[in-house]
């Protein structure tokens, strides 16, 4: 029996730091592990946050597009909070 995995996505767009790293924080801990969550930003910062935010808590940056705005990151939760 395969397990079924959950993707979501958050548009965040509009949104300036830390108010994003926040919303993908409070959305991460309602996912279950190996859910994929879909960001969607334009904030600058954000860049660099989602990266520490995923080393630091153990979650998988599994692609990032950061060439032109929205910037996009897909990322594999790694801990489960539920």
């Amino acid at each position: 029996m395969s397990k079924k995995i959950n993707k979501k996505i958050i548009n965040l767009s509009g949104l300036r730091c830390p108010e994003p790293i926040l919303q993908v924080r409070r959305t991460i801990r309602s996912m279950k592990k190996n859910d994929t969550l879909i960001v969607i930003a334009d904030d600058p910062a954000i860049i660099c946050d989602i990266e520490n935010f995923c080393y630091f808590m153990q979650h998988y940056l599994l692609e990032s597009y950061i060439d032109s705005k929205p910037y996009k990151f897909f990322i594999r939760v790694g801990q489960s909070f539920k």
